[in-house]
């Protein structure tokens, strides 16, 4: 398994959704959000530009390896609901 280094996720419940969300950030901005707006298998991304760069340059395994990690969270929490 690839660790998403520099990634973290975080489960939140945003007012502009009904459902919970996954936030993505890297080095500790923010990079996407994935909603289930449309159900857990219908998940969509939402990509943000950088702040403090021109451009995003990671790992394409480990941002896959995060995007997983994210959906998974989402999941495992909607079980647990």
């Amino acid at each position: 398994m690839i660790k998403a280094k520099g990634f973290d996720i975080i489960i939140s419940s945003d007012t502009q959704y009904e459902e919970l969300c996954a936030e993505i950030y890297f080095n500790r901005e923010f990079v996407a959000i994935i909603t289930q707006e449309q159900g857990i298998e219908n998940s969509i991304i939402e990509i943000y530009p950088p702040l403090s760069i021109e451009k995003w340059t990671f790992s394409y395994l480990e941002f896959i390896e995060a995007l997983k990690d994210a959906k998974a969270s989402l999941v495992k929490m909607e079980k647990e609901s």
